[in-house]
């Protein structure tokens, strides 16, 4: 028992004891797949796995690509300036629904920090 199970798993080591047990079904091994997955685990018959390639960083396309760190970076000042002005003017929020328009003013630059 111990060749023919040697001898598949040199021809494909991917096999695991699944296919192993297969295969020797397939030869003429009246073998039960637990018995072949012991063997597998006693001899060290491992599976050999596929390397998948990393998944891409989202942080890392980031970091590299200058327009898209420049738009995020825009993005991220108007939301302080926006959260800027409703703290200081949180009424005009509070109407938004309203018909009455509010004028915007620009905050001092001692209003900004």
């Amino acid at each position: 028992m111990r060749e023919p199970l040697m001898e598949i798993a040199r021809r494909h080591p991917e096999y695991g004891y699944r296919r192993t047990t297969s295969e020797l079904v397939d030869q003429g091994f009246a073998v039960n797949h637990k018995v072949v997955q012991r063997l597998h685990q006693h001899w060290h018959l491992s599976v050999l796995r596929k390397v998948r390639p990393p998944k891409p960083n989202p942080i890392g396309k980031l970091l590299k690509d200058d327009a898209l760190y420049k738009n995020l970076e825009g993005a991220s000042r108007e939301m302080e300036s926006l959260l800027l002005d409703i703290k200081l003017h949180p009424s005009r929020y509070r109407r938004i629904l309203s018909k009455k328009e509010i004028p915007y003013e620009e905050p001092a630059e001692d209003q900004k920090n």
